[in-house]
Parts: structure tokens; C-alpha cells; sequence
């Protein structure tokens, strides 16, 4: 004869797992959300500071003055918003104004003593560093500091 053995209910394990489930589900739901809203403080960052760079260097290359591109530049900033919060940069810091050595890789700002009437190798750039951290003028972002390089040929 056989013999039968009792089967334990399992009622609510179902209700368990789906529980489990649904918090998995919500929290990779809230990381992805931060995770885009990183990703799209980034790219409005380097858009920014393109815009500044870019405003920066065609003032640059009209004029030669370096303290108008600083300041076509901060303005132009300005204008855009990382986040719904505009982006504030520091003339003296996060702009960065002269001619393009190719050789070191650098900028090297024009030399006011006789007044500046020719760029060295032929080539003005503008260097914005936009960034949204706890010491910049903006404040906190969720971005890390992104450069922008704009030099263009002087003609």
C-alpha cells in the first residue's frame, strides 16, 4: 500500500517573490533615472562650454582682445542652463585666452607690453573648463569637469 504524506501549503511565497521582484525592479528603475539625468547634465555641460569656447574664440579673432573673448565667453555661458540652473564661470579661472603653441600643447597668453599686433604660429584659442562641483560658482552637479578647446587658423 502506499503511503501518502502530507503536502505543506506554501500560501503567500508567490506574493514573497513578487515583492523581491517589484523592489528590484524599482530600484533599478530609480538608477537608470540617475543615471540619465547624469548623463544629460553632461552633455548640456560640454554644450555650454562649446558654445562658450566657440563665442570666445570669434571674439578673439575680431578683435585680439583677450579681456572682451573672457567676457564673450562668461556671457555666453551664462545663457545656457545645466539642469534648469545657468552655468556661472570665473573669468580668471575657467577661461583661458592666447595663442596655441602646437609644440607644448599649451596656451600662451598674449604679451600686453608693446600692445599685441601678430599671434605666434598663426593660431588664437580659447580654453572654457566648465564644471558643476562643490567649489565652482554654479555649485554641485552630478558631472564631472569637462574641457573645451576651440583654436582656429588667424586670418
Amino acid at each position: 500500500m502506499r503511503r501518502v504524506i502530507p503536502v505543506k501549503r506554501r500560501r503567500g511565497a508567490v506574493l514573497a517573490m513578487v515583492l523581491v521582484a517589484l523592489i528590484v525592479l524599482l530600484g533599478c528603475a530609480a538608477l537608470s533615472i540617475d543615471v540619465g539625468l547624469a548623463i544629460l547634465a553632461k552633455q548640456q555641460l560640454q554644450t555650454a562650454a562649446d558654445a562658450a569656447a566657440l563665442a570666445g574664440i570669434t571674439t578673439l579673432q575680431s578683435s585680439l582682445d583677450d579681456s572682451l573673448a573672457s567676457q564673450a565667453a562668461v556671457t555666453t555661458a551664462a545663457a545656457n542652463t545645466i539642469l534648469g540652473k545657468a552655468l556661472t564661470l570665473d573669468a580668471s579661472v575657467d577661461v583661458a585666452v592666447g595663442a596655441w603653441i602646437d609644440s607644448t600643447k599649451t596656451i600662451k597668453p598674449f604679451d600686453h607690453t608693446g600692445g599685441v599686433t601678430a599671434v605666434p604660429d598663426g593660431v588664437v584659442a580659447v580654453k572654457v573648463t566648465a564644471r558643476r562641483t562643490t567649489g565652482s560658482p554654479t555649485g554641485r552637479s552630478r558631472c564631472t569637469s569637462r574641457r573645451c578647446w576651440a583654436s582656429h587658423p588667424w586670418t
